[in-house]
């Protein structure tokens, strides 16, 4: 299955871009709506392998999702990954 969304916006790409990888200001928002983040990497820069582990309930049940970060083209588009073996999905922001 496959799901597109679009929404323009009237803000600079570079502008957009850099609010989009504020990855920190992500990460809380998750930990405030009830999952468990954890940065597997170190890494400052935005780059290819960028890597988190999520944990959260969802239909009575704790799932794992481990999101990647596969394509970084900055400040044009990001790409990632999210997969546990239940389920793939890809989240393409450009």
């Amino acid at each position: 299955m496959k799901l597109y969304s679009h929404y323009d916006i009237k803000l600079a790409q570079d502008v957009v871009f850099d609010r989009l990888s504020e990855f920190e200001k992500f990460e809380r928002l998750a930990v405030k709506r009830g999952l468990r983040v954890r940065r597997v990497d170190e890494s400052d820069d935005i780059a290819e392998g960028i890597k988190w582990r999520l944990e959260f309930p969802f239909r009575g049940k704790k799932r794992n999702v481990e999101l990647t970060l596969v394509e970084a083209d900055v400040p044009n588009s990001m790409v990632f990954d999210a997969q546990n073996p239940s389920v793939r999905v890809k989240f393409v922001w450009m």
